[in-house]
């Protein structure tokens, strides 16, 4: 066998793999897209409540800023499991 056919049944393997599993990894994609949309609520509510007089700019801030990495966060995670997922093409190869 030639290189270029050793490298591209190791991609098909590779490739057979990845199709195996990715029903665990698009459930914690779910999962983190749920929470996303949680903490942008909470994130919204917070806001009204700054509209409304509740409470400074400065503890507005103090509130979101731990809101905003969270959701920074997931965002990355859910990036990186998606990409995993990303098969090249065969062009590619």
């Amino acid at each position: 066998m030639s290189s270029k056919e050793l490298m591209l049944k190791q991609i098909e393997r590779w490739a057979a793999r990845r199709r195996e599993r990715p029903e665990a990894s698009m459930i914690e994609v779910d999962t983190m897209q749920k929470e996303v949309a949680k903490l942008k609520k909470q994130e919204d509510r917070f806001a009204r409540a700054y509209a409304e007089g509740l409470f400074s700019v400065g503890k507005l801030q103090e509130y979101l800023t731990p809101l905003r990495e969270k959701i920074a966060s997931l965002d990355r995670n859910q990036s990186e499991i998606e990409e995993q997922f990303i098969l090249p093409e065969w062009k590619e190869v």
